[in-house]
């Protein structure tokens, strides 16, 4: 088995996890036991993270059956995404995304992110990034539906036992533009491995998970959702980590009090002419 102590922002992951495991349970865990005074979860044991195997660049293509099986799930898991919202999952469905970066602009500052708060004139340049981020939303959202966004997925989370794979720590999930997944995939391997965004390795990696969503648009349409998508990417994890850090009192989360300004710094680069997602 294995054992988890969430933090109690996280602590929706029991019943997140229950609805995807519903979904593909070959492919999500199953939940075993939940204590959700304590924010306790216990599910069967996944195996041993797929990380173990992916050493260089060369390795990267192990993680393409994963990518095919999640993209299967989030097809599946589009038609439920007002259960998922109802069971906890953060909801950044596409209508809403926008207002969520408003109130973050307008919103008070916590504490231990003073030090590194933006200025007053990266926040006014913040808040004229809505309409742009709304016209993007709706944008995808018109070719590629909502669903469940796993929000960390990279090959740390992912797991091998024998002849099955399974993706696990659903604890940042999200529902919303489906694609973003890619982009904590991308940064990741990029960290580690020094891969290139838009380089071979993960071009493949990123054909593969594409597959599964072709009957909705061409190759090439996909190919470039996927990565108009990538601002909105930086915009959902800057937001969770505002919140993790606004939520709790915890002296360890001082040293992740510069994850929204980090995020909303990339953000802005992202949306100036020619600029991308570092």
């Amino acid at each position: 088995m294995w054992v988890k102590a969430h933090t109690p922002v996280l602590a929706r992951e029991g019943a997140v996890t229950r609805l995807l495991a519903a979904l593909r349970p070959d492919l999500v865990p199953t939940v075993l036991a939940t204590d959700d005074d304590r924010c306790w979860l216990v599910t069967s044991d996944a195996g041993s993270r797929l990380r173990q195997q992916i050493a260089t660049a060369d390795d990267v293509h192990r993680l393409a059956p994963v990518l095919v099986a999640y993209a299967d799930l989030q097809r599946a898991a589009a038609a439920s995404s007002a259960d998922l919202v109802a069971a906890g999952a953060l909801d950044r469905r596409s209508p809403r995304l926008a207002g969520l970066l408003s109130v973050v602009c307008d919103g008070p500052v916590p504490p231990r992110e003073e030090p590194h708060a933006l200025a007053p004139d990266e926040v006014a340049r913040l808040r004229a990034l809505v309409p742009r981020v709304s016209e993007l939303a709706d944008r995808v959202s018109a070719t590629v539906p909502d669903s469940i966004d796993h929000s960390d997925l990279h090959d740390g989370n992912m797991f091998v036992a024998g002849d099955r794979l399974t993706l696990g720590d659903f604890g940042d999930a999200t529902v919303g533009t489906p694609f973003v997944s890619l982009v904590v995939l991308e940064r990741s391997l990029g960290q580690r491995l020094g891969l290139d965004p838009d380089g071979p390795e993960l071009d493949r990696l990123r054909t593969a998970y594409l597959e599964p969503w072709t009957d909705l648009a061409s190759r090439a349409e996909l190919v470039e959702l996927a990565r108009a998508v990538r601002p909105l990417g930086l915009l959902g994890r800057g937001l969770t980590w505002r919140s993790l850090v606004a939520g709790l009192d915890d002296p360890a989360l001082d040293d992740f009090a510069d994850g929204w300004p980090g995020y909303a710094r990339e953000l802005l680069d992202a949306f100036r002419p020619g600029g991308a997602p570092r």
